[in-house]
């Protein structure tokens, strides 16, 4: 079960990484350089967010995110149903690294 919790925390990041790091280039945009492509995508090097907001995001909201795109139902209720700092060992396994970008 632990390896379905970690596949379904790293397959709500896939889905969801591309939005949180868009957001995370407009906002900070001012400071670098970066200019959308036809399809809006943003350059990697502009788009960086701290591992613990990661962990933050990925596990926010009750486990919606999760549920809506871990795609493995029991794993995300197995997770839901540790305590936070449990939960906070899992993810920090999941997401060992001190940030994220594309």
């Amino acid at each position: 079960m632990h390896k379905r919790m970690i596949s379904a925390l790293h397959r709500t990041w896939d889905a969801i990484a591309p939005d949180v790091l868009a957001n995370v280039a407009w906002s900070d945009g001012h400071d670098k350089p970066w200019y959308p492509d036809a399809n809006g995508n943003i350059p990697a090097e502009c788009a960086a967010i701290s591992g613990e907001s990661v962990r933050e995001i990925v596990s926010d909201g009750g486990g919606c995110n999760m549920m809506s795109f871990g795609h493995d139902e029991d794993a995300v209720k197995h997770f839901m149903g540790l305590i936070r700092e449990h939960q906070d060992i899992v993810l920090k396994e999941a997401f060992p690294y001190r940030e994220y970008g594309y």
